[in-house]
């Protein structure tokens, strides 16, 4: 990000970055909930006093001080005063709430219900919407939020990171390839390069779908107790969760989607899975091997050794190819070397099938 203006005239040399960035102060704060951070979460319950708060008429009456703050429930909008407001989905939120927001966005003040008092409430607000709910949105509340269109990632490396969060990866279990989370995020690229055009569709390519493959692999392997995700296990689990991200709106139009995404899945499962290896071997063959077929024949040979349960000669090449998945693997902090030597084995086997797999270019 490029830093702000008084930063630039404070630490910059004749106009250029300090050298050292660390004479940059910088003070990092962690907002807590209610203190100067709120969340909202539209939806078409969200009432007006859920931001603006409420005054306890009952408190009110035990108490018999209207000045005492004891009485006074705050809102979302009174929480995040002098800090920062969240609200995702914001289309979702009623006209009435809408308001709200946009009153304590104008003037900086909020009125509870039940009250006539105003309190401040100075925050910044940031919010999310998807395209089909941005009609909903008022046009006043809209002129003051800046848009900014977030499409989906078309840098391999980026849908990679987004993968990685999912929750199974850190939690102990079955051990998930790294060809396989390759090749999730390659099947997702594929279905938005078709740019399929179906509102009950729209979820499909989405991010969760790419984490809901690695999550519902990772469950079929847990459920069958096995040790790593299998090539059956993944399979299954990129076809339940394209399934299961689309809306029905009603029988025919469901049958006629999952005909669309069950042929998709035909026509691209066995490719992304072949990417994912290509990725997985290539990466490593060109930059810690620099594409030699001998040392590429020596470290094959050597995984050849471990599907047979023996130990292959140590050489260099192998012992690069190991940091290699040392580095890459998404379980091997979880692994000792001998499995996950043998998780690489095992897993480059199952989806070459014996067979070479060429690298690109």
């Amino acid at each position: 990000h490029p830093p702000c203006p008084i930063c630039q005239s404070r630490y910059w040399e004749n106009g250029q970055p300090a050298a050292e960035p660390e004479r940059v102060p910088v003070v990092r704060k962690y907002l807590k909930e209610g203190y100067g951070f709120a969340r909202v979460q539209g939806s078409s319950e969200v009432f007006p006093d859920h931001l603006t708060g409420v005054i306890n008429i009952h408190k009110l009456e035990e108490l018999g001080d209207p000045t005492s703050p004891l009485i006074l429930e705050p809102g979302k909008l009174l929480q995040a005063n002098r800090g920062v407001l969240l609200v995702d989905e914001v289309g979702k939120l009623p006209l009435g709430t809408q308001n709200v927001l946009l009153q304590a966005l104008q003037e900086g003040i909020v009125t509870p219900a039940k009250s006539r008092e105003t309190f401040p409430a100075k925050f910044v607000a940031i919010t999310t919407s998807n395209l089909r709910d941005l009609d909903n949105i008022t046009e006043p509340l809209n002129d003051r939020l800046s848009n900014v269109y977030i499409e989906w990632s078309r840098e391999h490396s980026n849908n990679l990171k987004i993968a990685y969060l999912s929750e199974v990866l850190r939690i102990k279990g079955p051990a998930y390839p790294r060809i396989y989370l390759e090749a999730a995020v390659y099947l997702l690229e594929n279905w938005r390069e078709l740019g399929v055009d179906v509102p009950e569709l729209s979820e499909v390519g989405s991010n969760r779908t790419m984490m809901d493959i690695v999550s519902r692999g990772w469950a079929y392997a847990q459920m069958e107790g096995r040790w790593r995700v299998e090539l059956k296990d993944f399979r299954r689990g990129a076809r339940d969760a394209l399934y299961g991200r689309i809306r029905a709106r009603g029988g025919d139009s469901f049958l006629r989607n999952e005909e669309i995404v069950s042929t998709f899945l035909k026509e691209n499962l066995k490719e992304a899975i072949e990417e994912g290896y290509r990725t997985w071997w290539c990466s490593f063959h060109t930059e810690r091997l620099g594409s030699s077929p001998a040392l590429e024949m020596e470290v094959k040979e050597f995984l050849r050794s471990a599907l047979k349960g023996k130990g292959g000669e140590r050489t260099p090449a192998v012992e690069r190819f190991l940091q290699y998945l040392k580095r890459v693997e998404p379980s091997a902090s979880m692994l000792d070397e001998e499995s996950l030597i043998r998780l690489a084995a095992e897993t480059s086997e199952e989806v070459s099938r014996g067979e070479n797999i060429p690298c690109k270019g």
